[in-house]
């Protein structure tokens, strides 16, 4: 528990630094090695790479701006969902966002969890309720499934490419170290 809220702490901190569009997604390093100190390594025995909160790693890592949007996909992902008239589809997709959340927030966040996330949000956006609520409907769901792909081409260009990148150093580190030492600590 003490090793988690120093993770939180530390993510909510370097909030401080860069608010408006945060450190960049998979960047909680640079706060552990900011804020964190040797007693919360101690702890766990091992390196913290994420905040283990949903909440927190999407305010630090996307700042003030991807959170807003973040929050604002949850909140109308989960307004459509109760507006959703069949009241056991409804109960299951409110189950499947909440288990989602809590999920996220005792846990960390992957790639493979975000891609998911958007494929259900698009996935139940469509839900209709009425004939005569159809052209709004179809506008509000143009709006999140635009608000969707915006969000996962972000997260493409701001997470898969700079990702693939550090794992070229890495490897460009490992093989460098065997021969020359102190020139892979540059990786």
């Amino acid at each position: 528990v003490e090793s988690r809220l120093a993770y939180w702490n530390a993510g909510l901190r370097s909030v401080n630094n860069t608010p408006i569009l945060g450190l960049g997604p998979e960047n909680f390093y640079r706060a552990a090695d900011q804020y964190l100190t040797e007693d919360t390594y101690e702890l766990t025995n091992s390196w913290a790479d994420k905040p283990h909160g949903i909440f927190i790693e999407w305010l630090m890592t996307t700042g003030v701006i991807g959170f807003c949007l973040y929050l604002s996909l949850l909140v109308l992902l989960t307004v459509r969902i109760w507006r959703q008239p069949n009241k056991g589809m409804r109960a299951i997709l409110l189950a499947g966002l909440v288990a989602y959340v809590v999920q996220g927030q005792f846990s960390f966040h992957t790639a493979g969890e975000l891609i998911t996330f958007f494929f259900f949000f698009l996935l139940f956006s469509p839900i209709s309720h009425s004939s005569e609520r159809q052209n709004s409907r179809q506008k509000f769901t143009l709006l999140i499934s635009l608000m969707g792909g915006v969000l996962t081409i972000i997260v493409f260009f701001i997470l898969i490419l700079p990702t693939h990148k550090q794992l070229i150093a890495i490897q460009n580190g490992d093989a460098t170290f065997d021969t020359e030492p102190a020139r892979a600590i540059e990786y």
